[in-house]
């Protein structure tokens, strides 16, 4: 269902529309060329009663709404069924309603943000990357977080340029990092942090085999991240690593026992996580047994 600019009174029309389709699941509210001769747009309490009576939606984008604010924005949690939501130039929102909807929206799977200006912490980043199932994030200017100091993402794919490699190059006091099989991850990501984030001290890493360029099956980070971890990233002082899914006789862990020992010996490690690095032996466990910080 399409709602624009000459659907008025919007409220009173969201009753009646609710009334004749009860399972209503997918809406679009645009005010794309809106003037004030168009009447009242959709505000909070319309919203109020959209979520009252349309308890089957899974679908919705607002675009344009100047009259949505956070008070509006926090009634997105009543939709209990929402997987996917796009937000695109909401002038009045910040981080506060979107921390609501990231709590209440359990079943949120795609959330796209272009040009929310007001966006400016990431706390709502970081909860849906650690807790919720978030599969798709897009984000157009939205939101500064050259402040951000903490990012966990977990579950979502990235492509080149545009997914964690543009987030990176923002996060200049980025202290800790996880990532938890992240999907398109790669070395230029990590080469990316390594360059931007010179205040990094911890950093996870979860990483199950996919296949890369080339259809080799492993997983996606190899040595050349840990070359630019152990070249930049001065201050690192924790590192977790776990794999989950590689074979114990074929491997398929992109990483040397060689990357680790160096990065391990080059760096202050004092909290080191190894999980399933079958590639580890004896004689890493030898190597690193010289590191002066661990």
């Amino acid at each position: 269902m399409y709602i624009g600019c000459g659907v008025f009174p919007v409220t009173v029309a969201l009753i009646r529309l609710c009334f004749w389709y009860p399972n209503l699941c997918k809406v679009e509210f645009n005010y794309s060329g809106w003037t004030s001769n168009h009447g009242m747009q959709l505000d909070k309490h319309g919203l109020q009663v959209f979520s009252s009576c349309c308890t089957s939606l899974t679908d919705l984008t607002l675009s344009f709404c100047t009259n949505v604010d956070d008070s509006g924005l926090r009634l997105l949690a009543c939709f209990k069924k929402l997987m996917s939501l796009r937000l695109n130039t909401l002038p009045a929102i910040t981080s506060s309603g979107l921390l609501q909807v990231a709590i209440g929206c359990k079943n949120l799977s795609s959330l796209h943000l272009i040009g929310c200006n007001k966006v400016g912490g990431a706390m709502w980043l970081e909860y849906l990357g650690r807790f919720r199932s978030l599969k798709e994030l897009v984000v157009n200017r939205s939101f500064s977080c050259e402040s951000l100091v903490d990012l966990t993402l977990a579950r979502v794919s990235t492509k080149k340029e545009i997914g964690l490699r543009y987030l990176l190059r923002k996060c200049k006091a980025l202290k800790n990092l996880c990532l938890y099989y992240v999907l398109g991850v790669q070395d230029n990501d990590i080469v990316t942090l390594s360059n931007n984030c010179s205040n990094l001290t911890s950093i996870s890493l979860r990483l199950t085999p996919e296949f890369n360029e080339g259809h080799v099956f492993r997983t996606s980070l190899t040595d050349h991240s840990l070359k630019a971890l152990a070249l930049r990233c001065s201050k690192l002082q924790s590192f977790e690593l776990i794999f989950w899914g590689c074979d114990e006789i074929w491997p398929e862990i992109g990483f040397t026992q060689e990357g680790l020992v160096m990065l391990i010996q080059s760096r202050p490690i004092r909290n080191l996580v190894l999980s399933g690095a079958h590639i580890f032996d004896d004689e890493g466990m030898k190597a690193i047994s010289s590191a002066q910080f661990l």
